[in-house]
C-alpha cells in the first residue's frame, strides 16, 4: 500500500510540475511562440507514467513541434484545441511500453485530465496572442497614418485603447480559468489522495508501519499548499465571488503574511462594479503596495475602499520615505503611468500627495456612473 500510494503522489506530482511549468511558459510574453511551444512539447513525455517510452507532439496551424524520439507508431493519447479565428491546434502523446497497444492500458485517468487541460489552456494561449498580434498591427497601423491625419489618429487610438481593455480583461479571465483548471483538477486529486493516506495510516496503526506513511503525508500537503498558492497567486477566487471590497481585505492580510508588511483595511462594500472596473483596481491596489514594500521602506500603510460624491475611491497611504510627485511625474515612471492610463479610460484619475521623508496617500477615483453591473 505505501509503495502504490507513493507512486500515485509521484505522478500527480509530475502532472502537477508540467501544469505548473505549461502556465509559467505561457506568462510569458518576452519568448517567441515556437520556443514556448518546444518547450511545453519537451515537459509533456516527464510528466506520463512511462516517460521513456513516451513523445509528444504539438501541431498548430499545420507546423508541427515533436519531443525527441517522435514517432507514429504506439497508443495515441490526443486532444485539440482552437481559437476564435479558426486556428486549429492538437496535442498527441504517443507511447508504447511493452506489448501493449491499448491506450486504456497505457495512459492513466489524470493523465487524460493533464492532457485535456494542456489543451484548454494552449487554446486561452493562443487566442490570447491573437489579440496581443491584432494589438501589435493596430499600432503598426497608427504609425503610418499619423502623418496624414490627425483625425483618424484619434479614431484609432480609442479602438486601441478598447483592444487594450479586452486585453486586460481577457487576461484576467485566462488567468482566472487556468486557476481553476488548477483546483478542479489537481487540488480535488491531491485531497481525495491525502484523505486515503490518511485511511492508511489508520488502517496501518496496529502494524506499527503507519510511520512509514508520515513523509508521504508531508509530501501531500505540500503539493496541496502549493496549488493553493499558485491559484490564487494567477487570480484570487474573492474578487470574482465576493466583489472588490473583501478582495482589498483579503489582499491586505496576504502583504502582512508573506511580506511582513503591516497593512490596515477599511473597506464599504460597493455593489454592482463591473468585472473591468474591479480588476483594474484591484491590480492598481496590488501594484501601490508592492511599491509601498519594495521602494517606499514603509513600516505601515492604510488601504480603504469608499464611495463619495458619486465616486468610487481607492486609497493607498504610507509611512515611507516620500518623494517629489513633479519628479516622479518628469521620470515616467511605469507603474504609476499604467495606473493612470486605466483609470483614465474608466473616467477615472490618480492623484499623489506626497513629499520627502512624510510618506505618500495615492487615490484612485473612478465615477460609479462608469461602473455597470
Amino acid at each position: 500500500m505505501p509503495q502504490t500510494l507513493e507512486y500515485r503522489l509521484q505522478e500527480r506530482i509530475k502532472e502537477l510540475r508540467a501544469l505548473h511549468r505549461t502556465a509559467l511558459l505561457l506568462q510569458d510574453d518576452g519568448q517567441s511562440p515556437a520556443l514556448i511551444l518546444q518547450t511545453v512539447v519537451d515537459l509533456l513525455p516527464e510528466a506520463m507514467q512511462y516517460p521513456l517510452e513516451t513523445s509528444a507532439r504539438i501541431v498548430l496551424d499545420g507546423t508541427r513541434w515533436c519531443s525527441t524520439g517522435d514517432r507514429d507508431e504506439g497508443a495515441l493519447l490526443a486532444a485539440g484545441f482552437g481559437t476564435q479565428t479558426r486556428r486549429a491546434g492538437r496535442i498527441e502523446i504517443r507511447s508504447w511500453h511493452g506489448e501493449a497497444t491499448d491506450w486504456d492500458t497505457l495512459f492513466l485517468d489524470e493523465e487524460r485530465e493533464l492532457v485535456q487541460s494542456l489543451a484548454q489552456m494552449l487554446g486561452s494561449w493562443a487566442q490570447r496572442r491573437e489579440a496581443e498580434a491584432a494589438l501589435q498591427d493596430g499600432v503598426a497601423w497608427l504609425e503610418d497614418t499619423v502623418r496624414e491625419r490627425t483625425r483618424e489618429l484619434q479614431e484609432a487610438n480609442a479602438r486601441l485603447r478598447g483592444l487594450a481593455r479586452e486585453l486586460c480583461l481577457t487576461e484576467a479571465r485566462e488567468r482566472r480559468q487556468i486557476a481553476s483548471d488548477l483546483h478542479d483538477e489537481l487540488g480535488q486529486t491531491l485531497a481525495l489522495l491525502r484523505l486515503k493516506l490518511g485511511q492508511a495510516r489508520g488502517n496501518l496503526v496496529f502494524s506499527g508501519l503507519d510511520h512509514e506513511l508520515v513523509p508521504l503525508q508531508a509530501l501531500v500537503d505540500r503539493a496541496i499548499r502549493t496549488t493553493r498558492h499558485l491559484t490564487t497567486t494567477l487570480s484570487p477566487p474573492v474578487l470574482y465571488e465576493l466583489g472588490l471590497a473583501p478582495a482589498c481585505d483579503w489582499l491586505a492580510e496576504e502583504f502582512q503574511q508573506r511580506h511582513g508588511l503591516a497593512v490596515s483595511c477599511r473597506t464599504t462594500p460597493v455593489p454592482g462594479v463591473s468585472e473591468e472596473v474591479r480588476v483594474s483596481l484591484f491590480k492598481a491596489a496590488q501594484e501601490l503596495l508592492t511599491n509601498c514594500w519594495k521602494h517606499a521602506r514603509a513600516t505601515h500603510v492604510e488601504l480603504s475602499l469608499a464611495t463619495h460624491a458619486g465616486n468610487l475611491l481607492l486609497s493607498v497611504r504610507d509611512d515611507g520615505q516620500g518623494f517629489d510627485p513633479d519628479h516622479i511625474q518628469r521620470q515616467d515612471a511605469f507603474g504609476l503611468f499604467s495606473i493612470r492610463t486605466r483609470l483614465r479610460d474608466l473616467g477615472g484619475d490618480l492623484e499623489l500627495e506626497s513629499r520627502p521623508g512624510h510618506g505618500c496617500l495615492a487615490t484612485l477615483r473612478v465615477p460609479l456612473e462608469e461602473t455597470p453591473a
